[in-house]
């Protein structure tokens, strides 16, 4: 029976009852590499007939490329193997068999231009989204509340959300962010890695410079709200909103 949804990720869970049901090993994490060979299996028709079955052959672009997709900012398998639209349900897998990326109906826009296939990466999605959703728990990214960019002083505040997590810590325009939930931040990509799995109503420490002057904080993060456009889709640098 069905135990959870999540949208935004296009994963359901659901339970089967019987221990001898067929199962697909999931891809140790951090195993998959550039230049790996992958094959995805998928379904072009609402039938399950084995003439139907669609098979895709592919070279690993990236295993671990971070967008952003309907306000979750997630590690995406690219690979040359055509997954698009037409590929929702399909698995990707190594030459070993192993499960290592899933492609459904949520897509970032980069899918729809160009000959790359994006797949959810499994490590990240079975790690993160599908703990969560066997204990009940809403998938909803956390956010500090605040924009930043890039200086020769390091992560530089140039914007902070009013009544988000950063104001209540005491963040402030023109501050540095130095460290962010144990890793230092030596650019915004390093803060957005380290903001995926973090959801809202997650402590985290956060330390920054204000004119030389260190300070850190134990903050409570807030709700990611969506307010993208599809060109903020990539990571841009100088400014990133988190």
């Amino acid at each position: 029976h069905l135990i959870a949804i999540e949208y935004d990720y296009d994963i359901a869970v659901f339970k089967i009852n019987g221990d001898k049901t067929p199962f697909i090993p999931i891809a140790p994490a951090k195993k998959l590499e550039t230049a790996d060979i992958v094959v995805g299996f998928g379904n072009r028709s609402n039938t399950f007939a084995r003439t139907n079955l669609d098979i895709r052959l592919g070279i690993v672009s990236d295993s671990e490329r971070y967008l952003l997709h309907k306000g979750h900012l997630a590690p995406w398998l690219v690979t040359d193997a055509a997954i698009g639209l037409g590929s929702r349900g399909t698995i990707i897998v190594n030459l070993k068999g192993q499960l290592v990326g899933l492609a459904g109906h949520a897509l970032p826009p980069q899918a729809l231009v160009g000959k790359m296939g994006y797949a959810r990466s499994c490590e990240a999605v079975f790690r993160d989204v599908l703990s969560r959703l066997r204990k009940g728990t809403p998938v909803q990214p956390g956010a500090i509340g605040l924009n930043v960019r890039m200086t020769d002083e390091g992560l530089q505040v140039t914007e902070v959300t009013p009544a988000g997590s950063a104001k209540t810590a005491g963040i402030e325009i023109g501050d540095i962010l130095k460290r962010f939930a144990g890793v230092e931040l030596t650019d915004a990509a390093t803060l957005q890695r380290r903001l995926f799995g973090l959801h809202a109503g997650d402590s985290v420490m956060v330390q920054w410079t204000r004119s030389g002057e260190p300070a850190e904080k134990q903050i409570t993060l807030g709700a990611r709200v969506h307010r993208l456009k599809q060109a903020d889709f990539f990571l841009h640098e100088p400014a990133v909103k988190n």
